[in-house]
């Protein structure tokens, strides 16, 4: 799961997980990411990372979306 790609459902930007860990204070296991966009560093208890607020960037359909030789031609 370290440095899988997600994308916050509400904001729309993109998070990489760079660890796990937990909250001191409650021992609660915690999800620790990454802002693609400033580097931010962000810390969340798993169970709300993974209730819907994200959803998994599949990376190798996000660049083939991106490239799609047919529509991507140049008149010559």
């Amino acid at each position: 799961m370290i440095n899988e790609i997600y994308r916050h459902k509400k904001s729309s930007g993109f998070y990489r997980i760079v660890g796990f860990g937990l909250i001191e204070a409650t021992k609660t296991h915690s999800v620790i990411y990454e802002s693609l966009e400033d580097g931010q560093v962000w810390v969340r208890p798993t169970t709300e990372f993974f209730d819907g607020r994200f959803e998994f960037v599949h990376l190798l359909d996000a660049l083939t979306d991106a490239y799609d030789p047919i529509s991507n031609e140049q008149e010559l």
